[in-house]
């Protein structure tokens, strides 16, 4: 395991939006400057770099079949390029809204967009302007995750206590989810939809059956959760909180199976599962990455290069790769070896 001689540099105040290509060989990144790059991760030569935005990029993704990359900046504007050529493909109807987050639905025919005023929804090949689903509070971050399936859209502002679950096709809000009493910080379906996590300021995990709307309530965190994140078969949520602890809990009792802790300088802000579900890495204030054996909790390697705070983490589909990024707007690419 060791850190690729390749350093995505870019100057942006948070690098919270990197996006690896499906197929784990591509991985495109925004910048400051208006610019967006990307790169093979294994050779860390830059295979393009997308003009076009005047200011911050703050959000990109690529299209599920990998054809496209989505684009969104600081003024509001949105771009889909080409990742093949890097060639602009269209330029959506601005509006005076930051993109703070943007996402494709699973079969690529819906981009839904978290902005200042809410999230709007977008279809991809003609750019028409769907829909908005307002929200509350223009001034307070979108909470948004889409099923695997791309029909369902959830969503909860972070000041919230309620989430709304909508039909991306029809428009329409299929359920409210009430339980919470504290507001919201996280959310994150299940690999098979049926589940939705959502976390609290609080401390509180709760588990929703998305069909009927009832919930499991998982106690244990005594502060604010910051993360959460699903195994890829579905049966374990891990959660990472303020109060120092990564808790794994059984998805289909409710209970805690394991929790990580007695590190007092413990707070993972991002987490994620790598595709064969062995290890989990966390990234924290303390700038290093912990890689755990996902079934032990023992720890396998930590990864220290990072000179500020670490707020999002990858691993490739291959598993090979892990990104992070961090607040100074830096991203290291790990090679991972088994």
């Amino acid at each position: 395991m060791k850190k690729s001689d390749t350093e995505l540099n870019h100057k942006i105040s948070s690098a919270h939006e990197v996006a690896f290509s499906p197929d784990g060989i591509t991985l495109a990144s925004g910048s400051g400057d208006g610019t967006i790059r990307s790169q093979n991760d294994y050779t860390g030569t830059v295979k393009h770099t997308l003009t076009g935005h005047s200011e911050s990029v703050l959000s990109v993704a690529f299209s599920w079949n990998g054809d496209i990359i989505a684009s969104g900046c600081s003024t509001g504007i949105i771009r889909l390029w080409d990742a093949d050529t890097g060639q602009l493909i269209k330029t959506f109807k601005k509006f005076n809204d930051m993109v703070h987050s943007i996402q494709f639905s699973p079969d690529d025919k819906i981009l839904a967009c978290g902005t200042d005023a809410g999230i709007r929804l977008w279809d991809v090949q003609t750019g028409e302007h769907k829909k908005i689903f307002y929200m509350n509070d223009p001034y307070n971050p979108v909470l948004r995750a889409f099923s695997p399936d791309g029909n369902t859209l959830a969503s909860g502002v972070d000041d919230e206590k309620t989430i709304s679950l909508w039909d991306v096709h029809t428009d329409e809000r299929k359920k409210t989810l009430r339980g919470h009493t504290n507001h919201l910080s996280c959310l994150a379906f299940s690999p098979d939809g049926k589940t939705l996590a959502s976390a609290s300021y609080k401390g509180t995990v709760r588990l929703w059956d998305i069909n009927i709307g009832n919930n499991k309530i998982l106690i244990g965190h005594t502060d604010w959760v910051s993360s959460l994140a699903f195994s890829p078969d579905g049966k374990t949520l891990t959660s990472g909180s303020d109060d120092t602890t990564i808790h794994f809990w059984d998805v289909n009792t409710g209970k805690s199976k394991m929790i990580l802790t007695d590190r007092d300088w413990w707070h993972s802000l991002a987490l994620a599962f790598s595709p064969d579900g062995k290890t989990l890495a966390s990234g924290d204030r303390n700038k290093i990455i912990y890689l755990w054996d996902a079934h032990t909790g023992k720890e396998k390697k930590t990864l220290s290069g990072h000179t500020d705070i670490v707020r999002s983490i990858a691993f490739s589909p291959d598993g090979r790769i892990l990104v992070s990024g961090c607040d100074n707007g830096s991203v290291l690419i790990w090679e991972i070896y088994p």
